[in-house]
């Protein structure tokens, strides 16, 4: 019979040898992982030491100083404006002053004709005194200063015909009382002769015709000169 031959040694050897590879292949699998873990968590979140070390760096790095040069300003000296320049007030005894403020009256009023009592004017204002064509029994004022106001009330007196004092302002040639102004003065030579101001009216009780009457004042005496509606003149007084 054949014999029981004794265990071969070199295949257990050979078994024993590949798994103390195995072991050691594990064993240093395990340890690169957490030398791995440690290397991101060291990155990640430096410790306390190293963050000391590096704010200690940063304090002792110089800040720069920066000098900002000083800066002049010069002053800027503006020439003052010149001061206004005042217009010159109207004057009503020139060009078509008279008729302009007549016909803004007119329209103001809301009447045309426009019916007037009274018209006086001087260099710079004027006053009319017309009727009012809604209650043709009232008579109101309006006064005119570089602007027109009014109306305001005129109290009448007495019992005459008021319709027989008035007239229409279309029976007056306005435009001719620079001419009358020039004339007053020339045929009334006194002296510092001045024309004051200018009536328009009906000359009542004498006569029924509208007058337009031109007063001149001077230093000593005065006078007046009367011309029809149209301007032709037809008295001239003196003192």
């Amino acid at each position: 019979m054949p014999q029981d031959q004794p265990p071969n040694k070199s295949g257990r050897n050979t078994a024993l040898a590949v798994l103390a590879l195995v072991v050691v292949i594990g064993a240093a699998a395990v340890v690169f992982l957490f030398t791995r873990d440690d290397d991101e968590t060291s990155v990640d979140s430096p410790s306390p030491a190293t963050q000391q070390q590096v704010d200690e760096v940063l304090a002792t790095v110089p800040t720069p100083t920066v000098t900002v040069p000083p800066v002049t300003v010069t002053s800027a000296v503006v020439d003052p404006l010149p001061p206004p320049t005042a217009l010159a007030p109207a004057n009503l005894f020139t060009g078509t002053r008279a008729a302009e403020v007549i016909a803004e009256i007119g329209v103001a009023r809301g009447a045309a004709p426009l019916r007037i009592l009274q018209a006086l004017f001087y260099p710079e204002y004027a006053f009319a005194q017309v009727q009012d064509p809604s209650i043709p029994a009232n008579v109101d004022e309006y006064q005119w200063r570089g602007d027109l106001s009014g109306p305001a009330p005129v109290t009448l007196t007495g019992d005459g015909d008021l319709e027989a004092n008035l007239f229409s302002d279309t029976e007056v040639n306005w435009a001719v009382i620079p001419t009358l102004v020039e004339t007053a003065l020339a045929q009334i030579p006194i002296e510092g002769a001045e024309v004051s101001h200018i009536s328009v009216q009906r000359n009542l009780p004498f006569s029924d015709a509208v007058q337009i009457r031109v007063f001149v004042n001077g230093t000593r005496t005065s006078g007046y000169l009367d011309a029809d509606a149209q301007g032709t003149v037809i008295n001239v007084s003196q003192g």
